[in-house]
């Protein structure tokens, strides 16, 4: 998903224990009858008795009843019968033939044996209604049965009075709405059941209803808009007839709002205020009226459109603004002004990435008063793109005024508060100028600081070490003490084995221009390896801004020393047998389904929370919101999983997360991007909720312009950095079953294909390598894999296409880790074809089977539909929405297992700043969009706590002497000793790799609770066939398993 795409979920219609059979999605499987093994029938022995649930005119819900009279049990049963009408769905049973009228129908498995005195019951919806006669010539097993002939038929009732509405046109927030029935059964018996049709503005509440009182109800509304309703009046049979009425709700001005609703202003200065007209559910009227602004007490004057002009003295006033005799008011504490030196501005860059910047302004009190609300004016050549702290209430040119946020509106004598901004261009911008504080000029003028800035450089190395000398420069000589916080990044040089990695604070001296850094870098044990770089990275200056913040330094190898191969190693491992009780641990895969350690079967049904990959490198709303109240939010709202997508560029220290209201996230203050994703994730950790991370871009806001996992010719977002920061990620969170997997790319595109062999496209393989080397770091992750655009020529939505995943899989060193994800939408984010087939949306299926379903369907593995979601604006993506919501809960073609589940999913978005869907949450970050959350209660699951046995995970370490500039490889697997595999341990083998400069992987062994463990025993991990290295020793590495408790 675009991040600017950033998808009315009814409820699913999911009412019954078990699944229901769509008659168009029978498969010819379906139609094979196994054999049947039955005990002699006769007549009179068993009966099969049908009854009329509902009839609706237009269609009828119908139960069929076959009970076993004999003194056998019957299993397995086929039973045959004429019916004329047309059966649309069926559960509890299933039909293998129907010709004419003439119908077979057959046990669901569950139901097949029917002990003698039971009865199993199935039932169906037919078309059409008025059902006047029940099947006849029953034949079960091949035998006949008695009964069947004429249904007992009951009229339906009528409709005596329709549906009506004390007004058509509802101006309160109440109407009363009556409807009037008759029966055969008398009027008494029946029941009133009243119900919006369509999506209504809001919910809508009754005073009585699904009564026989509701023929007399009231409605109260919450939001002003049109409403259509229904009553079904239904009888004592179930017979019933409906009826409806239309109705709107006009909005009635109640109040006005001014803003502010209160205010600080310098004497003699201006403050803009406005006014909105509320209705009786305090909601903007659609249109706004003019209003009339006055006075109501106090100095100073307004104007016709709502500017106030304070006097020149401290005082205090009310605005008032009026629209048909309703009005409301706004109070204003007038300051005095203050006097010129009482304050002092002063800005510096934070950052600077050449296309745009980070600027902090601080503004100190330097008077002996306070400073009660303030109102700052300056000059600035640059744009100002989003700001924190303040808030902009004119910009004009160049010209802009910040207004405090209320919070920081006092700056006590001696104390300073400071806001800072994100603008555009960067590349020194330009500094603020001809600032003015609460109206007065400040004396001075701009302080201008001089910048730091470092330069990159090559240091040549053999085989003695040497050390990188960075130099750091000043604009201009200091007058005052300068600081500056530095530390070294990884690149392809890597701290543990290229250079001593270091950090600290630079100080300059009052007048001191330059200071140098010195790197450390090891010797080359490794003749004639490509230069490698890594990073020196400024931050935080104190009494300076920043020109440049990063500085490359590259090692340039010239040794001559032949090439050694190195050695493995691999180590012991002690661990403590588990108990016999835990939580659901880590997930794997067991044919179609996601399974927890017990293997139970689970569904992910979550959240995407975009920002991560934004230029903000920080989830969104934290402007808004505390982390944690949303993700309370989340949980309560019934999501056990996040989906957070992020970008390459939250792995460069450089790039500071902004956009953060830190009054209201004080747990984020000065923290990097990683950081804060390890308070996310420890936080949902606490709250039982699950991470799925997602690489959605390598470059922040630029997926649309990525097709593939990596930018060709690119070095800093090339395959191998892309396969980097996911080890990292996995290494990072290794142990840890919050995280629960890495959704390696999203939504792959143009020339991104699926198994042609060409390993700059074939997204399949990149998926592979990239898989195996995330297991080989954490191989209890499980590996999210999304499809393609575009497969033999049929193409459908970016990542949607997994057409190829059956004769082309994805196959990983460690077992069940795939799981599949596409994404879809509806015709709103982009008209498809299907969209507009004279069979929409009743062809959606077969287009979802077609591309993706079929990977469930046919138990080839499980599917997590990574991304969907809309406005649900119109009626197209209703059907839409009703569709996949119900698709997503069949489990009607999965196996026949205890617990399965339907598909996982993740809906898009949380944040309501998705152009193209919405999000859960409305424009206030607060509200959730009920339409959309009621449509996936029925979809929701929680993940269970359990208790039984349980497992531990013994993670052997493989180390490589020293960094090899090949490949290396190395087979192992499992061999017992006084411990058993399945008993004690689970067996395991397969390849580790290790990438060039790549010296430490590992081996996981899942080690069982065995209640019969009284000692300790031990088992071994043997490696074999070494690579481009040797085996240190026996290549032998002992696991002991202390016996529990």
């Amino acid at each position: 998903m675009l991040d600017s795409r950033l998808p009315f979920r009814r409820r699913c219609m999911v009412a019954r224990r078990h699944a229901l059979l769509s008659m168009e999605a029978l498969e010819v499987r379906d139609l094979l009858a196994v054999a049947i093994v039955a005990a002699p029938l006769s007549a009179v022995s068993v009966s099969a008795t049908f009854s009329v649930v509902n009839d609706w005119g237009t269609g009828f819900t119908g139960s069929m009843a076959v009970a076993n009279n004999s003194s056998n049990a019957i299993n397995g049963w086929t039973l045959e019968f004429d019916f004329a009408a047309n059966l649309t769905q069926i559960w509890n049973a299933k039909i293998v033939s129907h010709v004419g009228d003439h119908y077979v129908l057959q046990d669901a498995g569950y139901n097949a044996t029917i002990a003698p005195g039971q009865t199993t019951t199935f039932g169906f919806n037919g078309a059409p209604g008025h059902i006047t006669a029940a099947p006849t010539h029953y034949v079960l097993n091949g035998t006949q049965l008695g009964g069947g002939g004429p249904a007992p038929v009951q009229s339906a009732p009528t409709v005596a009075v329709p549906a009506a509405a004390a007004t058509s046109s509802v101006i309160g927030k109440t109407v009363a709405l009556t409807v009037l029935g008759a029966d055969d059964g008398g009027e008494p018996s029946l029941t009133y059941r009243w119900t919006t049709v369509g999506t209504p503005p809001a919910p809508v509440s009754l005073s009585a209803n699904n009564a026989n009182a509701a023929k007399n109800t009231v409605a109260t509304f919450s939001k002003a808009g049109a409403y259509a309703f229904q009553v079904t009046i239904t009888d004592a049979a179930g017979l019933s007839v409906t009826s409806n009425v239309n109705l709107t709700v006009a909005q009635t001005l109640t109040a006005v709002v001014v803003s502010p609703a209160t205010a600080t202003v310098a004497a003699t200065a201006t403050q803009s205020f406005t006014a909105q007209a509320l209705d009786q559910f305090a909601n903007p009227l659609a249109t706004q009226p003019t209003f009339t602004w006055s006075l109501a007490s106090g100095a100073g004057t307004i104007s016709g459109s709502g500017l106030y002009t304070a006097p020149a003295a401290a005082a205090s006033a009310t605005v008032r603004a009026v629209a048909a005799g309703v009005g409301g008011t706004s109070s204003i504490t007038i300051n005095s002004p203050a006097t010129p030196g009482t304050a002092s501005a002063v800005y510096s860059v934070a950052s600077d990435w050449g296309s745009g910047f980070t600027g902090n302004l601080a503004l100190t009190n330097t008077g002996s008063t306070s400073i009660n609300g303030w109102t700052l004016e300056f000059d600035f050549p640059a744009t100002i793109t989003q700001i924190w702290n303040a808030k902009i209430v004119s910009h004009v040119g160049n010209h802009y005024v910040l207004q405090d946020l209320g919070y920081n509106a006092t700056i006590a004598p001696g104390q300073a508060t400071s806001f800072g901004f994100n603008g555009q261009p960067g590349g020194n911008a330009g500094t603020p100028t001809h600032y003015v504080l609460n109206g007065v000029a400040l004396s001075g003028g701009a302080t201008v600081l001089p910048a730091l800035s470092t330069s990159d450089l090559t240091v040549s190395v053999g085989s003695t070490a040497t050390q990188a000398l960075f130099t750091v420069t000043l604009t201009q000589p200091a007058t005052t003490p300068i600081s500056v916080a530095y530390t070294t990044a990884d690149g392809t040089a890597k701290s543990a084995t290229d250079y001593q990695a270091v950090s600290g604070t630079l100080q300059f001296r009052a007048g001191q221009t330059t200071q140098t850094i010195a790197v450390p870098i090891y010797a080359i044990i490794t003749a004639n390896k490509p230069d490698i770089t890594f990073s020196l990275v400024l931050s935080n200056p104190n009494g300076a801004t920043l020109a440049r913040t990063i500085a490359v330094g590259t090692i340039h190898d010239v040794s001559t020393a032949p090439a050694t191969p190195p050695t493995i190693r691999i180590g012991n491992v002690t661990v403590t047998e588990p108990s016999g009780q835990a939580t659901s641990g880590f997930f794997q895969t067991a044919g179609n389904q996601i399974v927890n350690s017990q293997g139970t079967s689970v569904k992910i049904a979550g959240i995407n929370w975009f920002g991560f990959e934004t230029g903000n490198y920080v989830p969104h709303g934290l402007w808004a919101r505390n982390y944690q109240d949303m993700m309370n939010q989340m949980k309560q709202l019934g999501f056990n999983t996040i989906r957070m997508p992020f970008s390459n560029a939250i792995f460069n220290p450089a790039n500071v997360p902004n956009s953060i209201n830190f009054s209201l996230n004080p747990d984020f203050q000065g923290l990097s991007s990683l950081q804060i994703l390890d308070k996310i994730v420890s936080y949902a950790g606490q709250l039982g909720l699950r991470i799925i991370l997602d690489h959605h871009s390598a470059l922040p806001d630029n997926h649309a312009n990525e097709p593939l996992w990596y930018i060709p010719g690119d070095a800093n977002n090339s395959e191998q950095v892309w396969i980097n920061n996911w080890v990292a990620l996995a290494q990072r969170y290794a142990g840890n079953p919050t995280v629960i997997g890495a959704d390696l790319q999203n939504e792959p595109h143009g020339q991104a294909s699926w198994g042609d062999g060409n390993l700059a496209t074939d997204w399949r393989l990149a998926a592979q390598r990239a898989g195996n080397a995330v297991l080989a770091a954490n191989p209890n992750w499980l590996i999210f894999v999304e499809g393609v655009e575009s497969y033999n020529g049929q193409s459908t939505w970016w990542g949607g296409n997994l057409m190829g995943a059956g004769p082309h899989p994805v196959v990983l060193n460690v077992p069940n880790r795939v799981v599949y994800s596409p994404h879809d939408y509806p015709a709103s984010v982009y008209n498809q074809s299907w969209f507009n087939a004279a069979n929409y949306p009743n062809n959606l299926t077969s287009v979802w089977n077609q591309y993706w379903g079929y990977l469930y369907q046919d138990n080839i593995a499980p599917v997590w539909l990574g991304e969907f979601g809309s406005k649900l604006q119109t009626t197209s993506d209703q059907q839409w929405y009703q569709q996949i919501t119900s698709y997503l809960g069949n489990t009607t073609s999965s196996p026949s297992v205890a617990g399965q589940r339907g598909m996982s999913w993740t809906w898009w978005s949380w944040n309501p700043n998705s152009t193209d869907t919405g999000g859960i949450l409305q424009d206030d970050w607060k509200t959730a969009s009920q339409s959309k959350v009621q449509g996936l209660i029925p979809l929701e699951f929680a993940f269970p706590t359990t208790s039984g046995p349980v497992t531990v995970t013994a993670t052997f370490v493989v180390t490589l002497s020293a960094p090899s500039t090949q490949t290396v490889t190395v087979a192992y697997s499992t061999a017992n000793g006084t411990a058993s595999s399945g008993t004690d341990y689970v067996a395991t083998n397969g390849t580790l790799t290790f990438a060039p400069g790549q010296t430490q992987a590992t081996v996981s062994v899942t080690i069982l609770y065995d209640p019969t463990l009284t000692h300790d025993a031990t088992f071994f991990v043997l490696l074999t066939n070494p690579t481009h290295s040797t085996l240190d020793g026996t290549g032998q590495g002992t696991g002991i398993i202390h016996a529990g408790a």
